[in-house]
């Protein structure tokens, strides 16, 4: 919510309201926007509405972008590009858990359709999810099940044999 917070109280500003005047324009008491603005606030969605359309501006939602470092840290057999330090996976800080992989999976339920079809990424996801179900079906039972749908058929041919075995070496470590 603090970045929300923040984005508000400027817009706020450069549409030259104080907080009153912005509360009475929403339809809402001036302690609401306040709080709001002192990152205090546990706003509705509706009375954000109601804030942001008086202030000339509308909420989106969108898919958040893939992580590959942490996919590739995780398991999937890919290279990845990582800040300044050229191609690899994460640094030593980074250890994989279960937990995090749970929570990837979670976000990669939204994720998997905008990744180009037949790319190198996505062969290398589909390689990694294989060995997750072929290998650990009852984790991929609990946790898993969100990606069934686009681990149809035509998509587990793609799979490479080379790549689930190095994936599979991977969450070995840490399943």
């Amino acid at each position: 919510m603090s970045e929300w917070s923040e984005k508000l109280k400027i817009a706020r500003k450069r549409a030259g309201f104080s907080q009153p005047q912005l509360a009475v324009k929403a339809g809402l008491g001036v302690a609401t926007v306040q709080n709001i603005e002192l990152k205090k606030g546990n706003p509705s969605i509706e009375t954000l509405r109601q804030i942001l359309n008086v202030l000339g501006l509308e909420m989106q939602i969108s898919v958040k972008p893939i992580d590959w470092s942490t996919l590739s840290a995780l398991g999937v057999p890919l290279m990845t590009k990582l800040s300044g330090k050229g191609f690899g996976h994460q640094g030593p800080t980074f250890r994989p858990t279960v937990e995090i992989l749970k929570c990837t999976l979670v976000e990669l339920v939204q994720a998997v359709e905008i990744i180009p079809s037949d790319s190198r990424e996505q062969i290398a996801l589909i390689s990694f999810l294989l060995a997750l179900m072929d290998h650990y079906p009852q984790f991929w039972a609990r946790h898993g099940q969100g990606l069934n749908f686009w681990m149809n058929p035509s998509r587990k041919d793609k799979g490479s044999i080379k790549l689930r075995r190095i994936a599979l070496a991977h969450l070995a470590g840490y399943l």
